[in-house]
Formats: C-alpha cells, structure tokens, sequence
C-alpha cells in the first residue's frame, strides 16, 4: 500500500507541476500581449502625432484634450434698451432685470442657444419670425413693449468672472416689440 500512496502523489505532484507550467505559460503570454499592444499604442501615438491631420487618430489615440485652449471667451446677451417705451439709463442684460421679468434670473442655455440661431438667422438674410416669437413669448412677455439688442461679447473668461471686463463688443441684431419683427 504505501507503494500506491507513493505513486498516487508522485502524480499529484507530476500534475501540478504540468499546471504550474501552463499557468506560467499563460501568464507569460499575457505579460507578452500586454507588452506588445501597450508599444502598438505608442507607435499609434507617435504616427499620429505626425501624420494624423488633427495630431491623433480617435479614439483610437486621443491624448490632447485641451491641445488649444483660448485665453477670450464668446458670451451671448440679451440687451434690453428700452421698457414700455421708456428708455432705460443705461442697456442693461435681461438677466439683470428680474424685478420686471421674473425668469431673467433662470435665464437659461437654451435662452442662449436662441438668441445665437436668431442672430445667425439674420445674419443670413432668412430671418426666422418662430424664433422670435419665440423670444418673445417665453422670455419677455411680461411687459407690453420691449427694445433689445442681441450682443455678442469677447471676453477674458477670468477679467469678465471677476470684473465684468470686456475686450470687445458686437451689436447682432436689433428689434422691438410688441411688433413681430426685427430691425
């Protein structure tokens, strides 16, 4: 009987070292596929880096998140001139003005988005009277007779944040309503 017990664990042993083995040999293998794809994506990076049209093949290779930062910003407003007929000191933001236009303080991306399509739609000869119905009835309904202007702003995000500095000043587009029209 020993004798089986000897032969018996002479097998486990054979076997576990077969096991050993092969788990080596996996794990090499990985170590190798690990090696070789992580110096596929540096060649990929560097190639790109020269060939690439936008200096990267995505998403294969996208290194350069914020490869061009801008030190001005692009702010869109709406100016509000004039307020049932009465000339306003001095324009000032609908978003200043929530004491008459109770949302102008919520005034939104989407208050934004619209006014850069309006401005955009004039700009090509194609005003869009949906749009500035649109203007009208959601943001500046609650008065009888409105003058505005859509200003576009070049700023120094930082300057404009803690000052209200701005380097320049674009008037888009005027009008007035009640009319359903721009000037």
């Amino acid at each position: 009987m020993p004798e089986s017990t000897d032969l018996a664990d002479q097998n486990r042993t054979a076997a576990s070292q077969r096991g050993g083995r092969a788990r080596r040999s996996s794990l090499s293998v990985l170590k190798s596929a690990i090696t070789i794809g992580l110096i596929a994506y540096a060649v990929i990076a560097v190639a790109g880096n020269h060939f690439a049209k936008h200096k990267e093949w995505f998403p294969v290779f996208s290194w350069s998140l914020f490869s061009e930062v801008y030190s001005y910003g692009w702010a869109t407003r709406l100016e509000i001139v004039a307020i049932n007929g009465q000339a306003l000191a001095e324009p000032d933001y609908y978003r200043n003005l929530s004491d008459v236009f109770p949302n102008a303080d919520k005034a939104s991306i989407s208050l934004n988005k619209l006014l850069k399509t309006i401005a955009f739609d004039h700009a090509e000869g194609a005003p869009n009277k949906g749009r500035l119905r649109a203007l009208k009835d959601n943001y500046l309904s609650q008065v009888d007779s409105v003058d505005w202007r859509i200003v576009r702003l070049v700023t120094d995000p930082i300057d404009y944040y803690t000052t209200g500095a701005v380097a320049q000043r674009y008037v888009w587009l005027e009008g007035s309503f009640p009319a359903d029209r721009a000037e």
